[in-house]
């Protein structure tokens, strides 16, 4: 761990201190302020095998365009991948930049096809060269040159917007070259195929006031939940919501949502987000998630799955594989937000007064759009927490392999359903930590799981494993009882059981249930829930992988997923925005003299983005931050 000395921006007043660690000064007014130093540009360290894994040996920047809005970012971090329609894209979607072709002439969004082949053979390997020449090969063995990839030149990298992990935005005090060029010209490095950059992202600051001077207003940063309908918002503006019993509306920048047993887009009090309710935005009202405008509605059979882009449109996808977009989130901007009163849950009423006004969002990456699976926890109130962690969210853990026949681990949605045989009531689980109990499959002891009890698949109730309903003349053991030597659970539920004589058939079927609301289940136990009454069950029990639910992988168990651990920082403190590499340790320290520094937080093993929240004291006439990195 290395500090250097600070450096002062300017003489007097609240200051801006640097060090290689990041240092900031904060005031009860401070505007936003971002310094770095910038990612060090080190040599690649080999990684995967993939060609599309780039780094730059020396010096430049991967030119990346969101297809969204056109705008163009930098970035050193080359993990790269060819979409379906073959362009060359960063993770999230952007398509990497330089020539389109061997004429060298155009440049825009690369596309990786056997488009301009000397043969009609098809595409079998592709190659980046370390000038950044793409070499495509064919099937027939011929090989022509596809694009060349191009770098950007910063002078300035510290003077970069991070927008998000690893990727900038070029400002003009970076002093970018006026046009990209081939790797390896003026001054530029090398790219390395099969290799990825190791160099750690440099540790970044930002000051905020604290939110309670900004109000409703308050825009913090946004934290990873990988809830779907969990939906932050990046830059202005507010999500609007409706009562549907009072039709009043109100206004929220905590974007935690559910769907409802209706399809309805709802809060937690269940009021109705607000959209276009259609693709081609002609009617405002209530969002709903439903199989409207799907184009083919008789094939699909259920909603496999829902995204909230970053221009706030809704795709669905279905059980036949097409996606479609049901409509689309609009925000609501207020001209007189002081008049807003709060209403609970993050929640704001008398939105008349404020002089409420309707806008989509342009989808800007960094400076206006909606991230799905987020929440902006500094609007977000003790009263929503509380309201989330009566609610079930489910979430897909890990799958650990134990070889056990009766271990049963789901794939994706649904839950096994088990009866108590004493009282008859029924639980849902999604961990399928089952054994035998005589000729019973049962959970945690005696938990009777729930299925098709025969071959016939008409009858459901307590699953039953022997060789009864075996066909006739197959070897029973002495007396009357037929018996049996092995069974084994399909990926559908189906239970196969063999007879001595080597004869199989279906003794029966595991099944799996889906709920309308799902986040109404009660966890009685880790992993084991009541109230199904009350979530909504959807029809009878499914065969598993059939109607949105997982398939069975057998020997297997999902292991529970860690509950979540949602913090909110302090509306009433001063906030430290922090960005760096993930994995490392943050120790954040504060001085007023810059004699004697004083730890006032930690963070182990940093996600990469965080804030940090540090209570104003009216004594102290200035305050400096810094940030010491340690780690792997």
């Amino acid at each position: 761990m290395k500090e250097s000395p600070p450096r002062l921006a300017s003489p007097g007043g609240w200051l801006l201190a640097l060090v290689a660690t990041g240092v900031v000064s904060v005031g009860a007014a401070l505007p936003p302020l971002q310094v770095s130093n910038g990612p060090p540009a080190l040599p690649p360290v080999a990684g995967k095998a993939a060609p599309t894994d780039l780094a730059i040996a020396g010096s430049g920047w991967f030119m990346v365009r969101d297809p969204l809005t056109r705008e163009t970012f930098v970035t050193r971090h080359g993990e790269f991948r060819l979409d379906d329609a073959g362009s060359l894209t960063s993770w999230d979607g952007a398509v990497v930049q330089g020539y389109q072709d061997d004429s060298f002439s155009s440049i825009g969004n690369l596309v990786i096809d056997a488009t301009g082949a000397p043969t009609l053979a098809p595409m079998s390997s592709i190659q980046i060269s370390s000038n950044g020449l793409i070499h495509v090969r064919l099937s027939d063995g011929n090989e022509f040159v596809r694009g060349q990839l191009l770098l950007r030149s910063i002078q300035h990298p510290e003077h970069l917007q991070r927008i998000q992990p690893r990727v900038y935005r070029i400002t003009p005090e970076s002093l970018a070259s006026e046009r990209p060029l081939p790797p390896g010209n003026e001054g530029l490095g090398w790219v390395q195929s099969g290799a990825l950059n190791q160099e750690p992202e440099e540790v970044r600051l930002q000051a905020y006031p604290a939110a309670a001077q900004a109000g409703p207003l308050a825009q913090g940063m946004l934290t990873r939940t990988g809830q779907p309908t969990d939906v932050g918002i990046t830059g202005p503006g507010f999500f609007l919501l409706r009562d549907p019993n009072t039709s009043e509306v109100f206004v929220t920048r905590a974007g935690m949502f559910l769907i409802d047993g209706a399809g309805y887009l709802i809060s937690y009090n269940r009021r109705r987000v607000q959209g276009w309710t259609d693709a081609t935005g002609a009617t405002k009202g209530d969002i709903r998630i439903d199989d409207q405008g799907d184009p083919f509605p008789s094939s699909s059979g259920f909603i496999r799955g829902v995204s909230v882009e970053r221009d706030g449109r809704i795709r669905l996808s279905t059980g036949s594989g097409i996606d479609f977009v049901r409509g689309r989130v609009l925000l609501a901007q207020a001209s007189k937000p002081g008049v807003l009163r709060e209403a609970g849950m993050g929640q704001y009423g008398g939105v008349q007064e404020a002089g409420l006004t309707l806008r989509e969002f342009s989808g800007r990456i960094g400076v206006e759009d909606l991230r799905a699976g987020t929440v902006e926890l500094v609007n977000v109130p003790y009263d929503l927490l509380a309201a989330r962690w009566r609610l079930h969210l489910w979430s897909q853990g890990p799958l650990m392999r134990t070889s056990r026949p009766t271990d049963l681990a789901l794939t994706s949605g649904g839950y096994f359903v088990v009866r108590n045989p004493v009282t008859g009531e029924r639980l849902a689980l999604r961990q399928g930590q089952f054994q035998m109990d005589g000729d019973h499959l049962v959970a945690l002891g005696s938990l009777r799981v729930q299925g098709f009890t025969d071959s016939t698949f008409t009858a459901i109730g307590d699953i039953v494993i022997n060789a009864t309903g075996g066909p006739t003349g197959a070897d029973t053991a002495t007396g009357t009882r037929p018996r049996l030597t092995s069974y084994s659970i399909a990926k559908d539920g189906s239970i196969y059981v063999t007879l001595p004589d080597g004869t199989a058939f279906v003794r029966g079927q595991v099944l799996v249930q889906r709920f309308r609301e799902a986040f109404l289940l009660k966890e009685l136990a880790p992993g084991v829930f009541g109230n199904l009454d009350a979530a909504s069950p959807l029809g009878d029990p499914t065969g598993p992988g059939t109607q949105g639910t997982g398939q069975i992988q057998n020997g297997a168990l999902e292991l529970l997923p860690q509950r979540e651990n949602l913090l909110p920082p302090s509306r009433s403190a001063l906030r430290l925005r922090i960005t760096g590499e993930p994995g490392r340790n943050w120790i954040i320290q504060a001085t007023s003299d810059f004699k004697n520094w004083e730890r006032v937080g930690l963070i182990t093993s940093a996600a990469g983005e965080m804030e940090f929240a540090e209570p104003f004291q009216q004594s102290t006439p200035q305050r400096f931050f810094r940030v010491l990195v340690t780690g792997p």
